[in-house]
């Protein structure tokens, strides 16, 4: 494939109907880049192609001449409590998907360049230090579930990155921040039943990034043939839960008096408590600042205020006026 008939070319997108993927479907789309969504079941348009990761059905066909495999997928980490069946879940809906798809890309000869698959934050062992991608190394593995759930995640992408043809970059995703869903949804909802507060001494870091921002980073990588590797997709500015809940709470203007103590945040199953809630993630964006990109939300009170500014409609033309 020449350059011009790569940059003309589609991206494949798994979990393309997510809250991240219907984002940045519709960055990419603006942006001139066609998108060809991957999805399970029928009713596939003319810009979808169906498969089916538990019987192992992925027409190999999906991949000619496609610039880019994104991988989105995933059951919602916060969305349900950790039982043993649920942890078994958010494991298979990343890892067994992830690994159907690198099995078809290394069974062809030309397969496309470029495989972005996503991972989190929490792949990083936390603490106080400042974690960022020249510091990979066995000791900078999380040893809690979702970090051992990150590290065979990536792990299942590593055949291609080894092949030698293929770009691979593993998405240390932060958590994305927008009202139309994911964490801060959730939150806004809490905080509007008076119920919003700091989670155990609240000093734990929360690393974030704008919806606009981790869409944008995300196009930047794409057309970044330079990166590779595992990128932490996170705003520069690092703040604790203590700073965040009292910044959401200043710009929707509902006190956040409720404190949940880590005793109680410890109870919940499968030690979801804290790993969710109370570790404490440093995280700096190395990679993206050394390859020069630039966040448009790069502080969090900012942010808030432009997302929460109330819509002001232009008044009614009053009756018989012209």
């Amino acid at each position: 494939m020449t350059n011009e008939e790569n940059n003309s070319a589609p991206v494949l997108l798994v979990g393309g109907r997510g809250f991240l993927g219907q984002a940045l479907t519709r960055r990419l789309v603006k942006a001139g880049i066609p998108v060809i969504r991957l999805i399970r079941g029928g009713g596939a348009t003319y810009s979808e192609r169906n498969w089916d990761p538990e019987k192992q059905i992925l027409d190999s066909e999906v991949f000619k001449n496609v610039r880019a495999v994104i991988h989105l997928g995933g059951a919602g980490v916060a969305d349900k409590l950790w039982t043993p069946a649920r942890k078994e879940v958010l494991r298979n809906s990343r890892i067994k998907t992830t690994e159907l798809l690198v099995g078809r890309m290394m069974s062809m000869s030309q397969p496309p360049p470029l495989f972005i698959c996503a991972s989190g934050v929490n792949a990083w062992a936390g603490g106080e230090t400042v974690w960022s991608e020249k510091m990979l190394g066995p000791d900078s593995w999380a040893q809690d579930f979702l970090g051992k759930l990150c590290r065979d995640w990536e792990g299942a992408s590593a055949p291609l990155a080894e092949r030698g043809d293929v770009r691979v970059v593993n998405l240390r995703l932060g958590l994305v921040l927008d009202r139309r869903g994911g964490f801060l949804q959730r939150m806004e909802q809490v905080f509007s039943f008076g119920s919003g507060g700091r989670l155990g001494n609240g000093r734990q870091h929360l690393p974030w990034i704008a919806e606009e921002d981790a869409t944008a980073a995300i196009q930047h990588i794409l057309e970044t043939p330079s990166i590779q590797g595992p990128v932490n997709i996170v705003a520069p500015q690092m703040i604790s839960n203590r700073d965040f809940t009292e910044s959401l709470a200043d710009v929707i203007g509902i006190p956040a008096f409720c404190h949940v103590p880590a005793f109680i945040l410890k109870l919940l199953p499968g030690g979801m408590g804290p790993v969710m809630l109370l570790k404490d993630l440093r995280i700096e964006p190395e990679t993206l600042k050394k390859s020069k990109f630039v966040w448009k939300h790069p502080a969090l009170q900012p942010f808030l205020e432009q997302l929460f500014m109330p819509v002001v409609n232009p008044e009614e033309p009053e009756e018989g006026s012209n």
